[in-house]
């Protein structure tokens, strides 16, 4: 299998963490494509969308959407789960990737709203955006159980989105206030799935 991602994709993140959690990367071949360009000329053949992460099975067959294609590789491995099979944990953890994964969305909109030319940003969409991070990210200060307990793919999501947030969003800050998540993150961000994915500056 082949997995098509960009350096710096919170939801692409997202799909190689779990390829590492779940012992998949003898598996899947990381194709990470250093710039725009190249996405460009590339993705469409495999998700016609045109975005990352898109995954090709051996078949040729193709699985797009991170929400997708997490779930799909997930299916792959014998170990524990990160979808859980049932009950109120199954959507529990949907909920918590549904955060993180919101999260990512926001600090994208906000990053490329930045690379506008100035006189064309817009300071409101700037302002919603945030104040969606905000509102987030203190829900979560708010209900720390929700991100203990066995790992599962709402942990990754909001691990990745937060770290998106991190790398992208210089002039933002959203630790201010939230010093259990800001300690939530900084653990999380040891494992050795999350240091070997690190966001790089994309091409």
């Amino acid at each position: 299998m082949k997995l098509y991602a960009r350096p710096a994709s919170p939801f692409a993140r997202k799909v190689r963490v779990l390829i590492i959690e779940t012992g998949l990367t003898d598996k899947i071949e990381i194709i990470i494509l250093k710039s725009i360009e190249e996405a460009r000329e590339r993705v469409p053949e495999h998700n016609p969308l045109g975005k990352v992460p898109a995954l090709v099975l051996d078949n040729g067959e193709s699985v797009i959407d991170s929400r997708v294609i997490s779930e799909y590789l997930d299916s792959l491995h014998s170990g524990a789960s990160l979808f859980p099979a049932g009950g109120w944990e199954r959507w529990h953890a949907l909920r918590l990737q549904s955060i993180g994964d919101g999260i990512g969305d926001a600090a994208v909109l906000i990053g490329a709203e930045g690379m506008r030319p100035e006189d064309q940003r817009s300071s409101d969409v700037i302002a919603r955006q945030w104040g969606k991070i905000t509102k987030t990210t203190g829900l979560l200060e708010d209900h720390m159980d929700w991100l203990r307990g066995p790992l599962n793919i709402g942990q990754i999501a909001v691990a990745t989105g937060l770290g998106y947030a991190d790398f992208r969003l210089d002039d933002f800050e959203w630790r201010d206030g939230r010093p259990k998540l800001s300690a939530w993150i900084g653990e999380f961000n040891e494992r050795a799935s999350m240091q070997e994915t690190f966001f790089a500056r994309p091409g």
